[in-house]
């Protein structure tokens, strides 16, 4: 058996999971339910609570703990909240331990623990097979805290901010649940993992450990009992057990005394293996390293901090981790003082391995001063170290390693030690400090990440620190703040020179000495005999005894470079036909190919980051090399070496990491190309890009794609000549003027990547995005030859001439649409790839191209019949609001103007109120739906739109999921423009000429509703511009059916303002904003006379009493819903009196403002 952590952050949704696992008959251990348990009246950590912090933290009346005034107490003492974890971790520990048990004899294969602390006390990390962080978006996890808790959303998210950030515990996880959606996905995802898990055989390993150790215990206990009954002692015999048994009385009183002792003293673990077995901390040539400390001849920290490890980035849903094959992320989890190199390693994988930038160059340190020194024998570890091998040590290095015959090693410490503790294993260090700014509070980050938590009752800031293990080094990187100087201590362990781990080994495979030869002989057996000659002949013979990188080149690709450099320099070539190959050798000696080929220094491939350039012995000339992940097929392969594939300057990098005696050698499939050009200096010299050049200039982009730097590099998918000829007139026109269309078309063609050709995977689709966030999509397709023209040549004749003409061949295809003709052209900040066809954007055409995309057919015709095309097509920077060509034939307005374009087209040529109309439906500046608030926005029309947001999650009332403006729904939205971006809605926006009070006066159903606001001298609040009101009108019918009751409320004042401040809500109110709600998650909203009313939608919407039979009468300062009833109040009191409890639904007190803003 097992076990797998749950954990998230606070409201993300662990309870959810936890249920789907129980009803699916997997035992689940809630952490939290057992902290609450412990502390129950009457248990002994209740007690002990008791007796040490007082009567004060307890319930007078329940006597259960006041959780509040305990947490008072420990929030700042340090000493109180270590003796509150002293008192109840115990506990704790041990109801979970015997559930645990429990589940083990009941057969279950695998127990889910809820452990929402389980990377903050990292107590249980060491037990735990794999990991699962439930998740979600931080805006519904803070709805969710509202609407469980009752916090405010400054107190919601405050404690989420406490807590350690999802993202974090999502990089240290084997499984990531994404919880923001339904819980039809939710449950969908947990199923996914639920079966990852059934199907593991891990329960079966870890049960023949058992039965096996059981099996060891047993037989050597016999054996014991065998040995003292049919053996009789002699005389020395006894004495020398005598003395053992003193040695042993001694032991239990000073610990180090048996390691002091003696080797007369080991013939007891020879004995009685049950012995050796449970105190393995003795042996003086047997050393735990998981619980040993070796320290360092270095000075650290005496203040009492807590650290946290930072690992790398991962994403993604349901994720097995493990089949990914990168880095280790070590987590330090101690809170006192400890030296790094005390870490325990995490075997947890993330899918993104983190790579460092530099090489380091510091100073080696090993020696006798290094040699580890036993510390005071820990018995709070013992527990830990049995159940260890159980449930997290790796079988092939903890159990079955090799300390017995048969690869069973059941009690060989040295099994478990880390390699970086190892023999051969030489320590690097690099200490940088620097003055900064005094801050308390200042979070400190480590490799991308910052350190936050929550311990117990109390929060505190955390020291952060991060290791991470790769295949040939351990590196821990600390940064601390010290009277306002940050200092940042780098600690490299890795194989000494000549030394190394195999790759496919075992995890914990240690240093090994290396087969190592000279670093020509190396090339020669890699097969780069050429370019060794080549080196020789160019006088560079002292590079081969000089501590470099060396990048060779096979034979055959060599022999075919040395051909085309001879074929170079003696033939002439067509310009146009140089131009085209952007590469020129004939300015090159062979010198300076070995010289471009070679960089100072040893440099493995996992020290090398990602868009790194390595600087070459060739001054000018420099080499970037790019890390691109394998395809599917490839990493299912078991003898794949590498990950990632990786290239230099485009080119594959074949064969990695071959050591010599003095420096290290890597395989690439072809010579390199000298990147000494940038990519506006290449696209300037190709005769075939002058419109691509042309474009570049006029939009500005030109200055960015002459940039340099590490931190610059783009990659450039070029149309040629040919295929902007193929563009629309106007789109060539509007390229030529460099607008903000233009600009958008252009970048739709670059990338702040290098994407070389390698990166895409055959087979598969690979995609990135571009400089608009727009997604590109690559994938080989056949593509055949053209034949030639028969107008001037036979094609059989050709065909036979030339065999590959007319026939297939794989290409890289963007989009579907454009086929890479060239690639690969490297730059000195980035790559060029030459496409036939220029790639379509939404973002580059403009609304007039958009709106017929989209079918708004009505709207398009309108502004060309309106001759307003031009302009609307110029415009940048804006928001359009789009009716649908269904919108308008619904609405009075919107047939108006359909019968205007069928029967008087002319009539609206310079038509002013058309313009208006058109012009209303125009917002500046550009907003997306995740940049709407609920305010007022000016139009191009010089009226105001109002927007309106409200959800329709009958739950999660503050999670706003719908917009609207002047009360019409966004059906489509987001759809990118030039310049602008299309919202697409479900009615057409009429253009409000009244107010509300002008509204009530226009319209003869609702006068005896406006006498009764003119007796209320409520007047000057319906005309007042910014008012932004809602109100609830009975037409004239509806007072005539209680005409009595109406007269006797015109002589009652009081009675009379109270009924109209009923009728009259301070916000906006779409009728689409009032969703089915039911008990007990009824909606509210507040009157200006402070009445809450009810909202809900049965066949219409209703307030309180009273349907809406007409919906959204918009007027300049608020909208108007008729309404079939009067609203009624009678049955409330004043505010100070419970206000809007009269009916059987719980009031929530709540303002319009939290429910729908």
């Amino acid at each position: 058996m097992f076990l797998v952590a749950l954990t998230g952050g606070v409201a993300s949704g662990k309870s959810t999971v936890t249920k789907i696992f129980r009803d699916n008959g997997v035992p689940v251990i809630d952490a939290d339910a057992i902290a609450r348990e412990v502390v129950e009246p009457g248990r002994p950590a209740w007690h002990k609570i008791k007796a040490t912090f007082g009567e004060s933290v307890f319930h007078e009346d329940s006597g259960e703990l006041n959780r509040e005034a305990l947490g008072r107490i420990i929030f700042d003492d340090v000493e109180k909240r270590k003796q509150l974890n002293e008192i109840t971790h115990p506990e704790i520990h041990r109801i979970i331990y015997k559930a645990v048990i429990k589940c083990f004899l009941l057969g279950h294969n695998f127990v889910v623990m809820d452990l929402p602390l389980l990377f903050e006390t990292r107590v249980m990390l060491n037990f735990i097979h794999k990991i699962i962080t439930v998740t979600c978006e931080e805006d519904i996890q803070v709805a969710r805290l509202i609407d469980r808790s009752k916090y405010t959303e400054a107190e919601a998210t405050k404690r989420i901010k406490a807590q350690m950030p999802l993202e974090l515990k999502c990089e240290q996880s084997h499984f990531v649940i994404e919880n923001s959606g339904t819980f039809r996905d939710t449950e969908e995802q947990t199923l996914k993992i639920l079966a990852i898990l059934q199907d593991s055989n891990q329960h079966w390993k870890i049960r023949g450990v058992i039965f096996a150790t059981a099996a060891l215990l047993v037989s050597s206990i016999a054996w014991i009992l065998n040995y003292k009954y049919k053996c009789p002692l002699n005389e020395d015999e006894m004495v020398r057990l005598a003395s053992i048994m003193g040695d042993i009385d001694d032991w239990h009183e000073d610990p180090l005394a048996m390691a002091d002792s003696d080797e007369d003293h080991h013939p007891l673990r020879t004995l009685n293996p049950f012995h050796w077995a449970m105190f393995p901390h003795n042996l003086p040539d047997r050393v735990d390293h998981r619980f040993y400390r070796v320290p360092e001849p270095e000075v650290y920290d005496d203040t009492e901090s807590a650290t946290l490890g930072v690992a790398g980035l991962a994403g993604g849903r349901v994720q097995d981790r493990e089949s990914l094959e990168s880095d280790v992320e070590t987590i330090s989890d101690e809170l006192t003082h400890r030296n790094p190199d005390e870490r325990r390693p995490l075997h947890r994988q993330p899918a993104a391995p983190s790579r460092p930038a530099g090489h380091p160059d510091a100073e080696t340190i090993d020696g006798p001063a290094h040699q580890p020194q036993r510390p005071p024998f820990d018995t709070s570890s013992l527990f830990q170290h049995h159940f260890n091998t159980f449930f997290n040590t790796p079988l092939e290095t903890g159990f079955f390693g090799s300390g017995l015959p048969g690869g069973f090693g059941f009690f060989d410490l040295h099994a478990n030690r880390p390699w970086w503790k190892g023999d051969n294993v030489c320590t690097e260090r690099e200490e940088k400090e620097e003055d900064i700014a005094s801050d308390d509070n200042q979070e400190v980050a480590v490799n991308g990440g910052t350190g936050a938590g929550v311990f117990g009752f109390g929060s505190f800031n955390l020291n952060v620190e991060s290791c991470a293990e790769k295949q040939h080094k351990y590196v821990c990187t600390s940064i601390k703040n010290v009277n306002g100087r940050k200092r940042t201590e780098k600690i490299t362990r890795q194989c000494c020179h000549g030394y190394g781990r195999p790759r496919n080994g075992p995890p914990n495979a240690h240093c090994e000495k290396m087969d190592l030869h000279s670093m020509e002989d190396t090339a020669e057996r890699l097969g780069a005999k050429e370019f060794i000659a080549t080196l020789k002949k160019s006088g560079l013979e002292a590079t081969l005894e000089n501590e470099v990188t060396l990048f060779v080149v096979p034979d055959s690709a060599y022999t075919t470079f040395a051909e085309q450099m001879w074929e170079n320099n003696l033939v002439a070539f067509d310009p146009s036909a140089r131009a085209k190959r952007a590469i020129d050798f004939a300015s090159m000696t062979a010198r300076d190919v070995i010289l471009g080929h070679t960089v100072n220094g040893s440099y493995h491939i996992e020290d090398i980051s990602n868009e790194q350039l390595l600087k070459t012995e060739l001054p000018g000339a420099n080499i970037r090399i790019n890390i691109y992940p394998r395809g599917p097929a490839a990493m299912a392969r078991e003898h794949t070496e590498h990950p990632y594939r990786y290239t230099a300057n485009c080119a594959p990098l074949v064969k990695l990491n071959r050591v010599t005696e003095r420096g290290i050698v890597h395989v690439v499939d072809r010579v390199l190309v000298p990147a000494r050009n940038s990519l506006m200096d290449i696209i300037e010299g190709r005769d075939d890009m002058t419109l691509m050049r042309t474009f570049l200039e006029m939009t500005g982009l030109d200055k960015m794609l002459r940039e340099q730097g590490d931190d610059k590099h783009f990659t450039v998918f070029a149309p040629n000549d040919e295929a902007f000829l193929k563009l629309d007139k106007d789109i060539r026109r509007k390229l030529k003027a460099g607008n903000g269309c233009a600009q958008n078309i252009l970048k739709n063609h670059i990338l702040d990547i290098t994407f070389c050709s390698l990166a895409a995977v055959n087979g598969v689709k690979t995609s990135t995005y571009n400089m608009l966030n727009e997604k590109l999509e690559f994938e080989y397709a056949m593509v055949g030859k053209k034949l030639p023209s028969s107008g001037t040549e036979n094609p059989i004749e050709a065909m036979e001439e030339d065999p590959s003409v007319g026939k297939k061949s794989q290409r890289l295809r963007i989009n579907g649409q454009a086929l890479i003709e060239e690639s690969d052209v490297v730059a000195s900040n980035g790559v060029l790839h030459v496409i036939d066809s220029v790639l379509p954007t939404e973002s580059g055409m403009p609304i007039s191209n958009t709106l017929a995309n989209h079918n708004l057919t009505i709207f398009k015709q309108l502004i060309a019949d309106a001759g307003l095309e031009d302009e609307f097509d110029s415009m940048s920077n804006k928001t359009f609001f789009i009716p649908s060509d269904q919108a308008f034939e619904q609405t009075e307005t919107g047939r108006y103007w359909i019968r205007q374009l069928k029967e008087h087209p002319e009539s609206l040529r310079n038509n002013a109120e058309l313009k208006e109309f058109l012009e209303y439906h125009v917002v500046e500046p550009l907003i997306k739906t995740c940049e709407l608030e609920e305010k007022t926005m000016p139009t191009k029309a010089g009226q105001s739109v109002r927007v309106n947001l409200y959800t329709t999650n009958p739950v999660f009332t503050t999670v706003m999921n719908r917009a609207t403006v002047n009360c019409a729904r966004l059906t489509h939205f987001d759809e990118e423009t030039c310049g602008s971006v299309v919202h697409e809605i479900d009615k057409v926006l009429d253009v409000p000429k009244m107010n509300l009070l002008e509204t009530l006066r226009s319209n003869a159903d609702y006068s005896m509703f406006l006498r009764l606001v003119s007796e209320t001298n409520l007047t000057e609040l319906l005309a007042s511009e910014d008012s932004g009101l809602t109100l609830l009108v009975p037409k004239n019918d509806v007072f005539l059916e209680v005409n009595a009751w109406y007269q006797e409320t015109l002589e009652n004042k009081e009675d009379l303002e109270r009924i109209i401040r009923a009728h009259i809500l301070p916000n906006v109110i779409c009728c689409t904003g009032i969703v089915p709600s039911e008990w007990p998650f009824v909606r509210t909203t507040e009157t200006i006379g402070q009445h809450q009313l009810k909202l809900n939608r049965n066949r219409r919407p209703q307030v309180q009493n009273a349907g809406i039979t007409k919906c959204d009468v918009v007027a300049r300062n608020g909208i108007i819903h008729e309404i079939n009833d009067v609203i009624n109040v009678q049955s409330q009191r004043s505010a100070s009196g419970n206000v809007g409890n009269s009916g059987p639904f719980p009031n929530f007190g709540r303002p319009l403002t939290f429910w729908f803003k």
